[in-house]
């Protein structure tokens, strides 16, 4: 390993963390949006929150949330997968929405609140990922760098192959909910 075992693990929590504080802020606007309901730009919004989070989904499905299976109960690691599949349909369906119909403000922010709700939850999942090994970490943070560099829709997540291949260091890579 080329780094330091405190140095992967900061990188990796920075890494987290920014991506984190970033949805949260575009989460914030798009409350705004839809708070006053402009409803033109709550689309735009929604369909850059597709784009710039995809990355970061990606990683947390296809390797984050495997490498916790042993740290985390099923339940919890499918809470959020499932998580990820209801904002993915909020999203989608918002940056598809044809701005003259009304939409129910209520169900949106609701839908908003409970993306919000996700991204606060995900701290928690720092502190299990101080169990992983170091070599699990270095892996984790060069998986994350890969799908940077690919850098998918969220609504491409699902159907993209990971850029690192199936395998690191000979483990066989799975993703998705089991």
């Amino acid at each position: 390993m080329s780094s330091s075992v405190p140095d992967v693990r900061k990188r990796l929590f920075d890494a987290f963390q920014d991506d984190h504080a970033e949805l949260g802020r575009r989460l914030y606007e798009l409350r705004q949006c839809i708070s006053s309901e402009d409803c033109k730009q709550a689309k735009r919004l929604a369909a850059e929150i597709l784009q710039t989070a995809g990355a970061h989904i990606a990683f947390e499905e296809h390797d984050f949330y495997p490498a916790l299976r042993s740290h985390l109960s099923a339940e919890e690691v499918e809470r959020m997968y499932a998580e990820h599949e209801q904002g993915l349909a909020f999203l989608e369906a918002l940056s598809k929405a044809d701005p003259q119909t009304e939409r129910d403000m209520t169900a949106d922010l609701a839908e908003i609140d409970a993306l919000d709700h996700h991204v606060a939850d995900c701290g928690r999942l720092f502190g299990a990922m101080g169990g992983l090994a170091p070599q699990a970490m270095a892996d984790l943070m060069t998986r994350l760098e890969a799908w940077r560099r690919v850098s998918p829709s969220w609504s491409d997540v699902r159907f993209v192959a990971h850029p690192c291949g199936p395998q690191v260091n000979g483990t066989p890579h799975k993703s998705g909910p089991s």
